[in-house]
């Protein structure tokens, strides 16, 4: 069995929601996606430890996606020496954005720590696709249209396919790369129709409900899910302006809800 579990769904993080993220589980394999502010606690909850972790995919280096994998990592390093734990390096596969920024973090505070010792870097290519295997997760991206470089992926794992957008306009690169696949996690930054956030979307490459809804319709797929969204925003809101372009299953999720592909 396949499970997407929700660790946050948030654009930004509130006094009661989290930026998002998601776990993929396949048996006792876990493969996270993004690691902003407040992963770490949220894994906690869940009783997942970093040491769990198999696997980290990281879209692109705005802090809301990547600013706690430094901390992650390190908790891992105080888990071997501190507790005696054999790790295995773990895989981080992104941009190489956010591999420099990690490695200066390092080098800047903890310069005696060989991150070559705690993590294999799988960078994905800016221009073009990318292809890798992540234990049993087959994994392919292409960059998409933001502010920085960014990636979107899709993971085929147990006869199943998930595309996650990362953060992104509208793209037909990412709707042939979701064509039929059984999930399409989209980021719903704003609807189209909302007075200010529409606008802050606009020019910031943001997303939309809308833009979901086109992109799932054109590529085909069997539910959307609506992620990365400002929290002021109704899940009406989103389902509505999804629902535009889209008849299909659409869901909003919260955090620590599953999903079972």
């Amino acid at each position: 069995m396949v499970e997407v579990i929700f660790l946050g769904t948030s654009s930004i993080q509130t006094a009661d929601k989290s930026c998002t993220s998601f776990l993929i589980k396949r048996d006792e394999e876990l493969l996270l996606f993004e690691a902003g502010p407040g992963i770490v606690g949220q894994l906690l909850k869940l009783n997942i430890y970093c040491s769990q972790i198999n696997g980290i995919v990281i879209s692109h280096a705005h802090f809301d996606h990547f600013i706690e994998l430094p901390y992650l990592l390190f908790l891992r390093y105080v888990a071997q020496i501190s507790r005696g734990l054999s790790l295995p390096t773990i895989s981080i596969l992104s941009t190489r954005q956010v591999f420099e920024l990690t490695s200066y973090i390092f080098q800047n505070c903890y310069p005696r720590i060989s991150l070559q010792s705690l993590l294999e870097f799988l960078e994905a290519h800016s221009s073009n696709s990318s292809s890798f295997s992540l234990g049993s997760f087959k994994i392919i991206t292409i960059p998409v249209t933001h502010t920085l470089p960014t990636i979107a992926c899709k993971v085929k794992v147990n006869g199943k396919t998930l595309v996650y957008s990362g953060d992104t306009i509208y793209n037909d690169n990412l709707v042939n790369l979701a064509k039929g696949a059984d999930i399409l996690i989209y980021e719903a930054f704003s609807t189209s129709f909302h007075p200010t956030l529409a606008k802050v979307a606009k020019t910031g490459f943001h997303g939309t409900a809308y833009e979901a809804g086109l992109t799932a319709n054109k590529a085909g797929v069997k539910k959307l899910v609506l992620v990365h969204s400002d929290p002021e925003l109704k899940e009406e809101d989103l389902i509505f302006d999804a629902r535009r372009n889209f008849q299909g299953e659409i869901y909003v999720p919260k955090e620590f809800e599953k999903i079972i592909i």
